[in-house]
């Protein structure tokens, strides 16, 4: 009978703490879906400007594809909530094209900063292009940046990305950098 009610006071002091992490979580899970639909919903709204301009609508097209795919990762992560919860949360390696990741990351903020007339530049001091990481959190991580440099900047603001590589022994390291002038 000790035992069992000893439990229950360990399980009751750990409540709280786990509906922190879920609140984190969901907190979390909501500012990461907000990107792309964002970059949907202006891709769409350009793309209805131009229906007679065959290469732009394409390229718009394109852009929604990519991030509903990126929103689909996010709902299959938030499906997978109760890894996290349990402390399992692992990365997924395997090779990937860093340059074209990057450049499928960026190019939905590209339309936001068409939209929102901001100046976005891209660039890359990088000698391997195919990597093995886990380029889902990656994509999570600079779209976080980049949304939160988009949305703390105005009209005019500039924002940039920058990937660069430095070489050792065995292993390459990246620097990835987001810098925007707003606030």
């Amino acid at each position: 009978f000790m035992a069992a009610s000893e439990e229950a006071q360990r399980q009751s002091r750990r409540a709280p703490e786990s509906e922190k992490m879920k609140t984190a979580f969901i907190n979390s899970m909501c500012h990461e879906i907000r990107t792309p639909l964002n970059a949907i919903i202006s891709s769409l709204s350009l793309a209805r400007e131009h229906l007679h301009q065959p290469e732009k609508l394409a390229a718009y097209v394109e852009k929604m594809d990519t991030s509903c795919r990126h929103l689909l990762h996010l709902i299959n992560d938030i499906l997978e909530m109760s890894r996290l919860e349990s402390g399992k949360f692992t990365f997924h390696l395997q090779e990937f094209d860093l340059k074209k990741c990057m450049e499928d990351i960026t190019s939905v903020f590209h339309t936001i900063s068409e939209k929102e007339n901001k100046t976005f530049t891209v660039s890359f001091d990088i000698q391997d292009h195919v990597i093995v990481g886990d380029s889902f959190r990656l994509t999570q991580i600079v779209n976080n940046l980049l949304s939160n440099a988009f949305k703390f900047s105005r009209e005019g603001d500039s924002i940039s990305v920058s990937v660069k590589q430095f070489t050792s022994q065995k292993h390459s390291r990246f620097e990835f950098t987001v810098a925007d002038t707003g606030a």
